[in-house]
């Protein structure tokens, strides 16, 4: 038996600093000592995850990445990955939590003293995350229709790019200030409901301890967490489609289906997330888990489908539309 580190767990996350995945990884974290690991991309931060995790040594390795938007939908990235079993598995990495972030969009540009009403006549090019870029179209249609946009690896990334006056990035206050640039819009996103989810995953959870440094998640959250929320990857026996699925939306009348989607590039590849509900806010922990009634429903129809469970974890009650 090994024995427990003091050592502080690490945290991965898409960076570099400032990003509202940094930002997710500040909070889930909360006051306990992590080492936060910025990564250049999604893929690379559950790359990382997967590599440093299979080290088998302690600290904890542990990966915060964003899943969907409430405006924009699943994070392509993130879905290709959870599709890949190499990265996402019973023997591989396995969420083990989830958080939601709310998200406010800021119109940064290269420091000094601006005033908007010009600077928005004299922007050429706007950058961004493909997300923020479609979380803040309104904006850019109405104020920056001339403005080519350009697609950057996270919003914070963009900030790093401002490197002429005609140039703006969308963005976090967050990585504004870290980067020593100016604020010209805030609140710029379509929606002031604009909230993102993201997932924090850990190699082979199920027999981890890595979150005993992190206990107070938990301690603090247990009260609003009567939700037992597990992801299944499904790949069918040949090419299907969404509506293939449709007969398990009633599964069972404490089990309910909360999302389902297509692995981009994987026509039979889908994610099917589920949830069950406790009765009351003292049963969380008779909920069972639902893997065998998932398995014995897929397989009456597609008997010949592989079935993987990616993780199971206790989420607060919320319904989500993604």
């Amino acid at each position: 038996m090994s024995q427990q580190s003091n050592e502080a767990p690490e945290v991965a996350f898409l960076g570099p600093h400032g990003t509202y995945s940094h930002q997710a990884a500040l909070k889930w974290v909360g006051e306990q000592d992590a080492k936060l690991v910025a990564c250049s991309t999604i893929k690379e931060t559950i790359e990382w995850g997967r590599h440093r995790s299979q080290m088998l040594t302690p600290p904890g390795k542990l990966v915060v990445v964003p899943i969907s938007n409430s405006v924009q939908g699943p994070v392509t990235e993130t879905l290709i990955s959870l599709g890949n079993s190499n990265l996402f598995g019973e023997s591989a990495l396995q969420i083990i939590d989830e958080l939601d972030l709310t998200i406010s969009h800021a119109l940064v540009v290269s420091s000094g003293t601006r005033r908007a009403e010009e600077d928005l006549s004299r922007i050429r090019v706007v950058r961004s995350h493909p997300q923020a870029l479609g979380q803040c179209s309104g904006f850019i249609s109405s104020h920056l229709p001339h403005a080519i946009q350009e697609e950057t690896n996270s919003t914070a990334e963009a900030v790093t790019l401002l490197d002429s006056e005609d140039a703006a990035a969308i963005a976090s206050e967050l990585s504004a200030k870290i980067s020593g640039a100016q604020v010209l819009f805030r609140g710029i996103q379509n929606s002031s409901e604009n909230v993102t989810r993201f997932f924090v995953a850990a190699n082979n959870a199920e027999k981890s301890s890595v979150l005993t440094p992190l206990k107070h998640i938990r301690d603090e959250c247990q009260n609003d967490r009567t939700v037992l929320r597990s992801l299944y990857r499904i790949r069918l026996e040949n090419q299907s489609n969404q509506s293939s699925f449709e007969r398990f939306t009633n599964l069972d009348p404490n089990l309910e289906v909360e999302n389902i989607h297509a692995v981009p590039g994987c026509s039979s590849t889908f994610l099917l997330e589920v949830s069950q509900h406790s009765q009351n806010e003292n049963s969380s922990i008779s909920l069972s888990d639902p893997t065998s009634m998932i398995c014995n429903h897929i397989h009456a129809s597609h008997p010949c489908a592989q079935i993987d469970r990616l993780g199971t974890w206790y989420g607060a009650q919320s319904k989500r539309t993604e």
